[in-house]
């Protein structure tokens, strides 16, 4: 059962959170550190140019391949979900409510609001006992956070804490989430600026390189001793892998039939990180310019040269993915090229 606490006892502290700085972080000003990715062309002209910054590192941060500053500092926004969705499984809420693997997925999700979703966020939230209006998250049950948040609900009325204002940054759960977060990026949570991400939940800004660190540990239950986080890792690698439809994340049976070599997830606004399942090898890029297209290519294509996938799954990875030029009546007018 939740108990309600005064507010006094959790201090609104927003200043410890988020460290000082003179000037916002990221891309503002001449030197961003990013670097021409890829670029749409029509005619043989450029009609859009995308730079950004990629990052392949191993699960101890060493750099393995890198396009651009590796110590930029971006937004992770929704990839960051698995890394709560590890916290609600180590909570033991997962367990308790008895999640199965397409609502853990659904933990993991920025979904689309599709009826099998929604009903799977209605399960979740039935079996902890939470009605749908404890539910911040933007339109409710058919947000694409929905998931995400129905996760931090049920650890936190399975731990016992206070649901109300569980979104606030100061809140004890959040401030759980934000220390698994860090030891996983290899970060103090000190140094990890805080932000609001379009759900109104509390999410992080942290150099890119460590956010390809974070995926390289999750994607690789074995990085952890046996316990409860190995096998929360475990659980999320198999649940996002066999639901995609679930996740808002791309089928790659479709290219790979039958395999499971990569764990990705979209952060929003051409961000992506990805972790290769088993190998201790994760990867993260920012595209400078919000875009979301060109993402995938360009995050397999780094993984393919730092050597943590075969060139002839990364062949088929990237021509799946890589995005047609078509004009509104279906006739290819453009060419995708990756540029680094």
């Amino acid at each position: 059962m939740s108990q309600k606490r005064a507010k006094s006892e959790h201090p609104r502290r927003r200043d410890t959170l988020t460290p000082r700085r003179k000037a916002p972080v990221g891309f503002a000003g001449s030197d961003t550190g990013s670097v021409p990715l890829a670029a749409i062309t029509r005619g043989g002209c450029v009609d859009n140019l995308h730079r950004g910054v990629v990052v392949v590192c191993d699960r101890d941060g060493r750099i393995l391949y890198s396009a651009g500053k590796p110590d930029f500092i971006a937004c992770v926004r929704s990839s960051a979900k698995p890394t709560q969705a590890l916290c609600a499984i180590e909570s033991g809420a997962a367990q308790t409510y008895g999640f199965n693997d397409v609502e853990l997925a659904l933990i993991c999700a920025s979904h689309s609001g599709k009826e099998p979703q929604v009903a799977g966020v209605r399960s979740m939230l039935a079996k902890a006992g939470l009605a749908e209006s404890a539910l911040i998250c933007g339109s409710g049950v058919i947000d694409n956070c929905s998931g995400k948040h129905t996760g931090m609900l049920a650890a936190i009325r399975h731990l016992g804490l206070s649901l109300e204002s569980y979104w606030e940054p100061w809140h004890p759960y959040q401030q759980r989430v934000l220390a698994v977060f860090s030891e996983l990026a290899g970060m103090n949570p000190a140094d990890v600026a805080v932000a609001v991400d379009g759900c109104g939940a509390p999410i992080f800004f942290s150099p890119i390189h460590m956010a390809a660190r974070v995926y390289a540990r999750l994607a690789t239950p074995d990085s952890f001793p046996p316990g409860p986080r190995h096998e929360a890792a475990a659980w999320i690698v198999r649940a996002m892998c066999a639901h995609p439809e679930m996740t808002g994340e791309s089928d790659y049976h479709e290219f790979l039939p039958g395999r499971d070599i990569v764990l990705t997830k979209c952060g929003g606004f051409g961000y992506l990180v990805a972790g290769v399942i088993g190998k201790g090898i994760g990867a993260a890029l920012k595209i400078e310019d919000g875009s979301a297209l060109p993402a995938r290519p360009v995050m397999f294509e780094a993984l393919h040269r730092a050597g943590a996938i075969a060139t002839a799954d990364a062949k088929a990875l990237i021509r799946g993915l890589t995005p047609k030029i078509l004009n509104r009546r279906g006739a290819e007018v453009g060419e995708f090229k990756l540029l680094f």
